[in-house]
């Protein structure tokens, strides 16, 4: 599915730069940018917001151009280049307080915590995600309000914090199970796994990274089900339970190589510590 569309808007950009149709190829690089974030597959997408910031700017449609810069600024996050990424985020706020656009000054806000978060600024992130906790509580925004629980529970788990985390991440889950949303349901029940882990409730933790592992094949997220595998198996490794341990995190492996996900190198160096340790024990 995902290739025939790839298929279908490279054909389109390309009759857009043969026609010369700014607007058309603008759009497309920024269409093709949103399916490959979506797919995990960042500096793909990094590639085409870049086109597309720059076909907005020259063309002077600041909204559109606002919009890539955040979009921008989240795949330079996940590719671990959050100073650059508050460049982009900074430049998109700039624009949409000019547009006075606050539903995209909110997500610029929550990207820009998450970049903050990257650089272990934790007092900016928490910032961040806490104008968008008030302002969602202000707007009665449910669907809002949750993305501020899960990822103020994130930062303070950053910051070493867990029981803060772990506060966040219960009202998380309760909202999320009000709002039946599946989807951050994963996030949420991987989240309490490492949290009980930082814990060293590491049993728990594995029932939590497993319902994460369970509801993420059951609604077809096979990069959240990758994580939550990689988490269990570090949980088990933690209590010795060395051969399960290996057994999650080659599952993750497997995930990970299949998507081209960049989690593929790290869980590759996990897999060899754990194999290691199976070594020793033979």
């Amino acid at each position: 599915m995902i290739n025939s569309q790839l298929q279908t808007l490279a054909k389109t950009l390309e009759q857009a730069q043969q026609n010369g149709t700014k607007l058309i190829e603008a759009q497309t690089h920024a269409k093709l940018g949103k399916i490959l974030l979506e797919h995990n597959a960042y500096r793909e997408a990094s590639q085409h917001y870049r086109q597309a910031v720059s076909i907005f700017t020259s063309l002077g449609l600041m909204k559109q151009q606002a919009q890539s810069l955040n979009h921008l600024g989240i795949t330079k996050i996940m590719t671990q280049q959050p100073q650059e990424a508050i460049k982009d985020l900074e430049s998109a706020l700039g624009i949409a307080e000019t547009l006075k656009d606050h539903t995209l000054q909110l997500a610029i806000y929550g990207n820009l915590g998450l970049a903050y978060a990257a650089l272990k600024d934790y007092i900016k992130a928490v910032k961040f995600h806490k104008k968008i906790m008030d302002t969602s509580i202000e707007l009665k925004d449910k669907h809002m309000q949750l993305q501020a629980q899960i990822n103020l529970a994130d930062v303070y788990l950053q910051d070493k914090r867990p029981q803060q985390a772990l506060g966040f991440a219960l009202v998380a889950h309760d909202l999320a199970q009000e709002l039946n949303a599946e989807k951050f349901l994963v996030i949420i029940f991987d989240l309490l796994g490492t949290i009980y882990s930082r814990q060293k409730d590491l049993r728990t933790a594995i029932e939590y990274h497993q319902k994460a592992i369970n509801l993420s094949t059951k609604i077809g997220d096979p990069h959240r089900q990758a994580i939550a595998l990689a988490n269990k198996a570090l949980a088990h490794e933690a209590l010795t339970e060395t051969e399960d341990a290996y057994q999650a995190m080659q599952e993750a492996q497997s995930i990970f190589q299949t998507l081209n996900s960049e989690y593929a190198s790290k869980t590759q160096k996990n897999l060899a510590r754990i194999r290691k340790t199976l070594d020793e024990k033979d």
